[in-house]
């Protein structure tokens, strides 16, 4: 058999993530699919691909591209979706990083800096009700990770809660 330097090289693979922290019986894992393509000996781009869903639907897609055919991916894209419609994405090329918001169907997103330390780290996107819908954490390499279901359950019955006591308040 005899080696050909033009192959293509394509991987698939599906993941499921399900933190440690989380009971067993309030989990619905995410699922993430992986892709990778590669053209051994020539010139074309490198690619890695992850969509992850919740419950069947997209909600990050990330995308890494080779541009300097130098085996360093030079090029980072992170789109985060809701129902289907692109509403937050991330480029990183050649390490400067630039953020596009497309508000659609009266969402808001909003990116915080929860500890301080002045880094973006936290992605959360609202209901035209105010309703928090979803929410992502934001890692020091500008990965961004879904928050598994039961937690992000979780966190949007703290924050009804809340919404529900400050109605409370403001009526007296």
């Amino acid at each position: 058999m005899s080696f050909h330097p033009f192959i293509l090289v394509s991987v698939f693979c599906a993941l499921t993530v399900v933190p440690l922290s989380i009971r067993a019986e309030d989990a619905r894992p995410l699922k993430t699919e992986y892709h990778e393509s590669a053209v051994n000996g020539a010139t074309a781009i490198n690619y890695k691909r992850w969509d992850t869903f919740r419950n069947g639907k997209l909600i990050v897609k990330r995308e890494e591209r080779d541009l300097t055919r130098t085996g360093k991916f030079g090029q980072i894209d992170e789109i985060v979706f809701h129902d289907g419609q692109k509403i937050l994405h991330f480029i990183t090329i050649l390490g400067k990083r630039s953020c596009f918001f497309h508000p659609q169907g009266g969402f808001t997103v909003l990116q915080s800096d929860s500890d301080g330390d002045g880094r973006f780290d936290r992605i959360v996107i609202s209901d035209a009700k105010e309703q928090m819908v979803d929410s992502f954490s934001i890692g020091p390499d500008g990965h961004i990770v879904p928050t598994p279901d039961a937690e992000l359950k979780k966190l949007q019955d703290i924050m009804k809660q809340g919404a529900e006591a400050m109605k409370n308040f403001d009526k007296r």
